[in-house]
């Protein structure tokens, strides 16, 4: 059986990336979004998470974009094979998505 995948935007952030390394303790492929200026904080991130032995892809998008975000979800799903978590991780706002592969 493949990995779980995790898809988390605002990943660059404290909660954020508190949750991604969570995921990626617990066997998820994480998936780090966020804004294209913050994808230093992200390939940082990622190379935490890989370190530790998870495994992370980072996929910087603009969620206020209806199109970024149905790129990212799609290629998330056609790269990895399925799309299992989505966490919006923003300043005030924390919301989960729990749905079967796509």
């Amino acid at each position: 059986m493949s990995k779980l995948v995790s898809l988390i935007t605002g990943a660059a952030g404290g909660v954020g990336k508190s949750i991604a390394h969570r995921l990626s303790k617990s066997g998820y492929h994480v998936v780090l979004s966020d804004l294209p200026e913050r994808h230093e904080a992200l390939v940082a991130i990622k190379q935490d998470i890989e370190k530790t032995g998870g495994d992370a892809t980072i996929r910087s998008a603009d969620v206020s974009v209806e199109r970024e975000v149905d790129t990212m979800v799609a290629e998330t799903a056609k790269q990895l094979g399925s799309l299992d978590v989505v966490c919006v991780a923003l300043r005030l706002f924390l919301l989960f998505f729990f749905f079967g592969p796509l």
